[in-house]
């Protein structure tokens, strides 16, 4: 997945979830999640192999606000060496 394998997919992943608050819920299928935990989950694939530019489509529509302010935590904290193309209304 983006360049990762074995220890440090395994690494990065639950690095991920841990940020976007979703690790308890790492054994459940992706359709059981509720919308809001799947924007977090879409997110957390995005940012998964610290890739270069990454493309996000209003990713805190729909969250509450203690989710949203986490999510966007976790967002400013990516941005590193990156881009970050966010879209809106």
């Amino acid at each position: 997945l983006k360049g990762l394998t074995g220890t440090a997919l395994s690494l990065a992943a639950d690095q991920a979830l841990k940020a976007v608050n979703l690790k308890q819920f790492e054994s459940r299928k992706s359709g059981a999640l509720s919308g809001g935990m799947k924007r977090r989950l879409s997110v957390a694939n995005a940012l998964i192999g610290d890739p270069i530019v990454v493309y996000l489509d209003e990713p805190s529509t729909g969250l509450d606000p203690a989710s949203r302010r986490q999510l966007w935590d976790v967002i400013s904290n990516a941005k590193g060496n990156k881009s970050i193309v966010l879209t809106t209304h």
